[in-house]
């Protein structure tokens, strides 16, 4: 300890004095190329993961189907990492209920598998399918959409 007083560590001596900013970079031809895209012509798959968070994830599809109109190749997925609360009864009810079942679907996963495993069992199969999604959009249940809010990241994209 006899030294630690008067030398400072040695990463602080070397670290900058400012902290550098990283210029801004010019929009290539192809980012251009794919922002000019009608967002009402892409192909897009939502993945909502619910686990025991029924409320939230019904507010959240609530909030998505304004844009159903608006955005014909919209689709959605929930799946459910085994939820044991009825959560996978009741977002199935109202999915059914409130006429969501032309772009929404359900999927009862065998386990909580976590983050990843529960989006990989909508976004893989999305993928491997004869006609993969143009973007994927992952949303956690507690989302709810602002009025056109993917129009304006696919158009962004």
């Amino acid at each position: 300890m006899r030294g630690a007083a008067c030398h400072p560590p040695t990463i602080a001596r070397n670290w900058p004095a400012r902290t550098r900013r990283i210029p801004r970079l010019p929009v290539t031809e192809i980012q251009r190329a794919t922002s000019s895209e009608a967002p009402e012509t892409a192909s897009i798959l939502v993945v909502v993961l619910n686990y025991r968070t029924a409320e939230l994830t019904i507010a959240c599809l609530r909030s998505i189907a304004p844009h159903v109109a608006l955005l014909p190749k919209l689709r959605v997925v929930v799946t459910d990492n085994a939820s044991d609360d009825g959560s996978v009864d009741r977002i199935g009810r109202v999915i059914a209920d409130e006429n969501m079942s032309s772009w929404a679907e359900l999927v009862a996963l065998p386990k909580n598998g976590g983050y990843a495993y529960g989006n990989n069992a909508a976004v893989r199969p999305a993928l491997a399918s004869p006609n993969p999604p143009d973007y994927i959009l992952l949303l956690n249940p507690d989302t709810v959409l602002r009025p056109n809010a993917i129009q304006a990241l696919v158009a962004f994209m």
